[in-house]
């Protein structure tokens, strides 16, 4: 077993033992993602494990480095003895906790933003196309082509250029979110601005994941202390509030008090 221990004074100290008893063999860890692989290297190199950052196995298997580090979201790792590789996924190391990380990603709802049905949307709305960023719903029009007629939603843009997008399509289009849609800035159809603005958009949210992800590593690492409270000092407490709590409150109040 290689789990880390968040209470222990080094949390590694089975990978530590494990690295040690193998010493001839090369290691490749594998994180979730590019964010993970940021926090994973760190706490790695603070027990002096020093892996290498690469693309994958292939080039892991191709070099000479004693260790490797790379994004695979794979649950198990495994040992070639007769070439002495071994590979160690994040999984073996955080157990449920990427198991739990894994079913919050497939459970976010982004539901409000999402057109589900064509009377949702007002002629002059301001959408936004997955792949062509922002414009404004002009209607329905029918087209004929190749013999065959199709409902499309017209979407305007930037220097009046249009868009007709397929009804079967509607999943690409949802609703521009910005603070006044009567104002939003309609992207200009035929340029890359729409994919720079996405890609710096991703940059700033794994610059934030990392930021997150490291600070909760942290505290994972860390000791926490239990402080003692008697049912008379919480009701106290939770009189003196002066505000009515929201239910997404009182449910956090709960689940602390539980803890």
């Amino acid at each position: 077993m290689l789990g880390v221990e968040a209470r222990s004074k080094n949390p590694l100290s089975r990978l530590l033992e494990f690295t040690a008893q193998n010493s001839q063999c090369r290691i490749l860890f594998c994180a979730e993602s590019a964010g993970r692989l940021a926090t994973l290297s760190e706490l790695l190199q603070s027990s002096d494990l020093h892996p290498e950052e690469i693309d994958g196995w292939s080039q892991f298997t191709q070099e000479s480095m004693r260790l490797g580090i790379c994004v695979a979201r794979i649950d198990r790792g495994f040992w070639l003895s007769d070439a002495q590789l071994i590979l160690i996924s994040e999984a073996q190391l955080f157990g449920g906790k990427i198991a739990q990380r894994r079913r919050r990603g497939t459970t976010q709802d982004n539901s409000e933003f999402v057109i589900k049905n064509l009377t949702e949307l007002r002629e002059g709305d301001a959408v936004v196309h997955v792949e062509h960023g922002v414009g404004r719903y002009r209607g329905l029009i029918t087209l004929t082509i190749d013999e065959q007629t199709t409902e499309f939603l017209l979407l305007e843009y930037a220097r009046e250029s249009k868009l007709y997008v397929p009804v079967s399509s509607l999943h690409l289009v949802s609703r521009y979110t910005g603070a006044d849609p009567d104002l939003a800035p309609l992207n200009q159809l035929g340029t890359d601005t729409w994919k720079k603005a996405r890609r710096r958009a991703a940059e700033k949210i794994h610059d934030i994941a990392t930021e997150l992800l490291e600070i909760y590593a942290r505290r994972e690492a860390r000791k926490g202390f239990r402080y003692r409270c008697t049912d008379i000092d919480l009701e106290q407490f939770s009189e003196s509030f002066p505000f009515e709590e929201t239910e997404d409150q009182a449910n956090v109040i709960a689940a602390v008090v539980q803890d």
